[in-house]
C-alpha cells in the first residue's frame, strides 16, 4: 500500500516535556491505553518520503526517517479510497501557517472539564488560519473523504482521539 495520503500517529516513548503533558491531559480520549503509550502527535504523508505536520514552528514538511526526524516510530493508517487530490491540495496549502497554541489550550482544557465548551469557541479558534497537529489531520481526512469524529466539531480533537480507531483497525 502506498504511504502517500496516509495519516501517522506518533506514540513512541518520548521523554520530552511537551509530549508527556499532551499524554497526561488527553489520556482519557485514548481509551484503555496506558498513559505512556498515548499518542501525542499526528502527521500526514504527502509522498512516499515526506510528511506534513503542525508543530510549534508552524505547519512544515519533513523527510520520513531522516537523521533529524523526531518521530522515528510512526503508526501509519491504511485507509483505502482516500480522495488524495482534494486532501493533499488542502494539506499543502497549509504549509507555513503558524502553530495554534490557543487550539491546544482550548482542546486541552475541554478534555479536563466535566462539560464541553460551547461549539462557538471552537468555531472561533479552529478556523484554518493556524493549526495544531490533530486538527490539521482531522480536517485533512474530511477533505480526503473520511470522517472519523462525527460526534465532534471538525478539529476538536487531540492525537489521543485517534488511538481507539487505530487500535480497532490493528494499526497501533
Amino acid at each position: 500500500m502506498s504511504l502517500k495520503g496516509q495519516v501517522g500517529l506518533v506514540a513512541d516513548d518520548n521523554p520530552r516535556f511537551w509530549p508527556n503533558v499532551i499524554r497526561h491531559v488527553t489520556h482519557k480520549a485514548a481509551g484503555d491505553i496506558p498513559v505512556a503509550e498515548v499518542p501525542y502527535h499526528i502527521v500526514v504523508a504527502d509522498s512516499e518520503t515526506t510528511y506534513i505536520g503542525a508543530e510549534p514552528g508552524g505547519v512544515v514538511r519533513r523527510t520520513i526517517g531522516a537523521a533529524d526526524d523526531a518521530y522515528p516510530n510512526i503508526a501509519w493508517s491504511r485507509f483505502e479510497d482516500l480522495d488524495l487530490h482534494a486532501g493533499l491540495m488542502f494539506l499543502t496549502a497549509q504549509l507555513g501557517k503558524p502553530y495554534s497554541y490557543a487550539d491546544d489550550a482550548i482542546v486541552g482544557v475541554d478534555e479536563l472539564l466535566p462539560f464541553d465548551f460551547p461549539r462557538f469557541v471552537y468555531g472561533a479558534l479552529i478556523n484554518g488560519s493556524s493549526w495544531q497537529c490533530a486538527a490539521l489531520g482531522d480536517v485533512y481526512l474530511l477533505y480526503a473523504g473520511q470522517n472519523l469524529f462525527q460526534h465532534r466539531h471538525p478539529g476538536d480533537v487531540t492525537p489521543a482521539h485517534y488511538a481507539p480507531y487505530w487500535r480497532s483497525k490493528g494499526w497501533l
